[in-house]
């Protein structure tokens, strides 16, 4: 008898992974979470914090915060806004976490008058 391939054993989980349309969505909503584990665990540790008084602070479990430094939740908004006030996380940070990084500029017009313009960074701005 011939020694027959299957073909299906030889794809590549990840290529055909990809191929899927939400793909895209699953990638960037990993990213965020990744982002997020990076910065909290940054922060966490400048201010000196275990994980069980970040949590205690933020109003929520270690284990909360020990998947969230592990990537392994999505979080919603009040957590967010608690963690982000109990870290002093600044809107550059949560611009990275979320990669969308916004350059305020602001400029004294005629008659001083304070103009402000939100607009999106071109490549070569962008400073990480």
């Amino acid at each position: 008898m011939k020694n027959i391939k299957n073909k299906k054993n030889n794809l590549d989980p990840i290529a055909e992974a990809g191929k899927r349309k939400d793909a895209k969505r699953y990638s960037d909503e990993a990213d965020i979470r990744i982002n997020l584990a990076i910065e909290v665990y940054r922060a966490r540790k400048s201010k000196k914090l275990s994980q069980q008084s970040l949590a205690k602070k933020s109003c929520t479990t270690q284990k909360i915060i020990s998947n969230i430094e592990n990537g392994d939740v999505n979080i919603g908004i009040d957590l967010l806004n608690r963690l982000s006030k109990t870290l002093n996380f600044t809107s550059e940070i949560l611009g990275k976490i979320f990669n969308t990084p916004i350059l305020y500029w602001c400029s004294l017009q005629e008659g001083g008058i304070l103009k402000m313009e939100i607009k999106e960074p071109i490549e070569s701005e962008i400073i990480l």
